[in-house]
This record gives structure tokens, C-alpha cells and sequence, in this order.
């Protein structure tokens, strides 16, 4: 498949706001693949994470010029996505991460 250029400025920005992706209240099991390793270091997790978004952006600033409009694949929630939703899919997901992570952290009293 040739990718050209995307002839449109439409905005995805709130193309999966019906999802609620941030703050659904059903917790999903992610599949093996995305589970983190059991008994890894707070510093190998942090690395990996590092080495996992670098990579991203990476094909992000390689992608800019396509219409990644074209790209669909399947999400096992939310069905097919295209490539701009995937990206979008991939912060908000992040983003719901960060939310839990300041719940719990602030459920657990100072030493």
C-alpha cells in the first residue's frame, strides 16, 4: 500500500472521546504481551519505558507526511482504529495509567 499525503486538516482530537478511555471504570487485562515482567527494577521498567517511546517517536516523525487514515488495525475494546487514533489512543491510555498511579500513591501514607 502506498501512503500520500493527507489531503485533509480535519481534527481526530476527539474522535475517541466516546470511549472514555481515561476514566472508564472497567479494568481491562492487558494482553501477555504488555504485561511487565514480574520482578523488575523500578530503573529497567523506567529504561524500557524510555526505549518503548523513543522508538515511537521515532516512526512519528517518519509518519508525518502519510495519510495515516489509510492504516486501520484492530483494537480489542474499541474495534478498528486508524493510525492517528492508535497515536491518540496511546496517550490517553498513558494518560489513565497516570491517573491511577496518583490514586494510589496518595492512598498510601508517608514513611
Amino acid at each position: 500500500m502506498d501512503l500520500a499525503p493527507d489531503p485533509s486538516d480535519e481534527s481526530v482530537l476527539h474522535s475517541l472521546d466516546q470511549f472514555a478511555i481515561e476514566t472508564a471504570p472497567q479494568k481491562i487485562t492487558s494482553p501477555q504481551f504488555a504485561v511487565p515482567t514480574k520482578g523488575m527494577k523500578k530503573e529497567d521498567l523506567l529504561e524500557e519505558l524510555e526505549k518503548s517511546r523513543g522508538a515511537l517517536m521515532e516512526k512519528l516523525n517518519m509518519a508525518h507526511a502519510f495519510d495515516l487514515s489509510k492504516l486501520q488495525f484492530p483494537h480489542p475494546v474499541l474495534g478498528r482504529l486508524d493510525m492517528y487514533q492508535w497515536i491518540l489512543y496511546i496517550g490517553k491510555h498513558e494518560h489513565r495509567h497516570i491517573r491511577q498511579m496518583e490514586r494510589l500513591s496518595s492512598a498510601v501514607p508517608p514513611e
